[in-house]
């Protein structure tokens, strides 16, 4: 990976903008331990669906947790699960999932860390009202075969904080 990095940046040596992305990407690769946080999202999306009993239009609604990467106690997160369609012609299924992190655990979480950032690195700390209106909502939508592999799953996480909005989409498809 870090030769195709090297290339890459050599390639673009005189586009600043692409040097902060190279420097993303190193990261992603930098340890074992970045490498398996970024592959756990995929195989916990993979198996997001796993091990429930759904019938066809109906919708669930629950309480699950998830990890909390700013801190020891996992945030909360409502959760609802529908199988929107069997398609006997294609021999599958399709299931849906929407979730959304506690906003009160997530703000607070968030100011923690950002306010211990900002104190480690001796600069201005940011208020409650910097972090306040934030939500973190993910969508996931899979394909599943009768066998209960997984042949097509899309992920959308959405982080809003005020008006500014981050995307993050991953799809997963056997082929």
């Amino acid at each position: 990976m870090q030769t195709a990095i090297i290339k890459a940046k050599k390639e673009y040596q005189n586009d600043p903008e692409k040097d902060n992305y190279f420097k993303q990407i190193e990261g992603v690769y930098k340890s074992k331990e970045t490498i398996e946080a970024s592959a756990i999202k995929e195989i916990l999306q993979f198996h997001n669906f796993h091990g429930g009993k759904y019938k066809l239009g109906e919708v669930l609604e629950g309480k699950t947790t998830q990890s909390n990467p700013y801190g020891p106690q996992p945030f909360d997160v409502d959760i609802t699960v529908v199988l929107d369609e069997i398609n006997v012609d294609e021999d599958n299924f399709t299931l849906r999932s929407w979730q959304e992190i506690n906003k009160e655990q997530l703000a607070d979480a968030t100011f923690n860390y950002l306010t211990k950032s900002a104190n480690s690195m001796k600069v201005k700390p940011p208020t409650r009202e910097d972090v306040k209106n934030l939500t973190n909502e993910t969508f996931t939508s899979s394909v599943v075969h009768p066998t209960g592999w997984m042949l097509f799953t899309m992920e959308i996480k959405t982080v809003t904080q005020g008006n500014i909005k981050n995307i993050e989409e991953r799809i997963i498809e056997l082929k």
